[in-house]
């Protein structure tokens, strides 16, 4: 079932009773209409246990280009001990279709892969929001 709107979307993303053919979906409604509360409630979806869910909203992150980084770095900030959530994220900096996302979160997408992960992620990304929030 298609969504008809952004409020639609995110509630069936939200509600995981629904399949995940029907979240997934969702997800791309999201990206097509991008909007602040679009891309937020992609960023959270990143800690989801459905893969596939997971996945398509990394993709839908990287494909927001420069709108997704500040809500990416506070989902980081708050889940990033979450390994799950951080090869998502990853993937959502390390794809992003804007250049300077890609160039900015070097040190982050390193941290999210070297030692101490779990730690060293939030850190990182809490560096990169006072520093692009400025």
């Amino acid at each position: 079932m298609k969504p008809q709107s952004a409020s639609e979307a995110i509630a069936t993303l939200e509600d995981l009773s629904r399949s995940t053919l029907d979240r997934e979906t969702a997800i791309h409604f999201l990206y097509e209409h991008s909007s602040p509360e679009a891309i937020e409630a992609l960023a959270r979806t990143l800690h989801d246990d459905d893969f596939g869910v997971r996945w398509a909203a990394a993709k839908g992150l990287a494909h927001a280009g420069d709108a997704a980084l500040v809500p990416l770095l506070q989902e980081i900030i708050s889940r990033g001990s979450d390994r799950d959530l951080r090869e998502a994220a990853h993937h959502a900096l390390s794809q992003n279709v804007s250049s300077q996302v890609r160039a900015e979160t070097q040190d982050l997408q390193k941290a999210m892969k070297g030692p101490s992960a779990d730690l060293a992620t939030p850190e990182a990304a809490f560096k990169l929001l006072k520093k692009v929030t400025r």
